[in-house]
């Protein structure tokens, strides 16, 4: 699980509400008890003051959403050819024709649609585990698509652009994040699946 949180963490989003950008990265901060990255001593709600900061908030990048397929339409915005990394968002949700709901985006649906994201991947394949202690799982076909990667950059969009914080991940991955994974120690009790564990705890038995 070597990775590095610029993977994850990228410049992608809109300045949200103070307020609600103090909620999100204190909440998951709190949960995970590391306020600091360990590399350079520079803040997370710095980091992401910074990213947020290099948004052109007069340029937009499109999201058409169906609620019933949240995933599929995040996969197909971040992937166009047209969106850029330094637009602020504008969601708009289709019904399963294609048709607008009508509502200008405002605020309301981004964070609604970072809502549905959020929730979608903490219950997706790319993770498992307990509810909110998620370590990412080995999906072939998820590394073949860069999903593990386009899940990173969402849950960034979301701690920039006001929607709520991806507090489903465990504490040993949350470090990883932040930090340099190289030097985050992790316990058996940190293995998800059960005959991997059986393995580990059989040769930590012999040595």
């Amino acid at each position: 699980m070597n990775i590095c949180y610029t993977e994850l963490l990228i410049d992608n989003v809109q300045i949200p509400d103070e307020e609600e950008f103090d909620d999100s990265i204190t909440n998951i901060a709190e949960r995970n008890e590391v306020h600091e990255s360990e590399s350079n001593d520079i803040t997370l709600k710095d980091l992401l003051s910074n990213l947020a900061l290099q948004i052109d908030s007069e340029k937009t990048s499109k999201f058409n959403i169906n609620r019933r397929n949240i995933w599929d339409g995040a996969r197909r915005a971040f992937l166009r050819k047209t969106y850029k990394a330094t637009n602020r968002i504008s969601v708009m949700f289709t019904d399963s024709s294609g048709n607008s709901e009508g509502a200008v985006d405002f605020g309301g649906p981004t964070r609604e649609f970072l809502r549905l994201l959020m929730h979608y991947l903490q219950h997706s394949k790319l993770f498992e585990g307990p509810e909110n202690r998620k370590t990412l799982s080995c999906d072939a076909q998820g590394m073949r698509n860069d999903e593990y990667y386009l899940a990173g950059q969402a849950m960034s969009v979301s701690l920039v652009d006001g929607g709520p914080a991806p507090n489903f991940v465990s504490p040993v991955l949350y470090q990883c994040l932040v930090s340099d994974a190289k030097h985050v120690h992790s316990s058996l009790g940190d293995v998800v699946d059960p005959e991997t564990q059986d393995m580990l705890k059989e040769v930590s038995n012999r040595y």
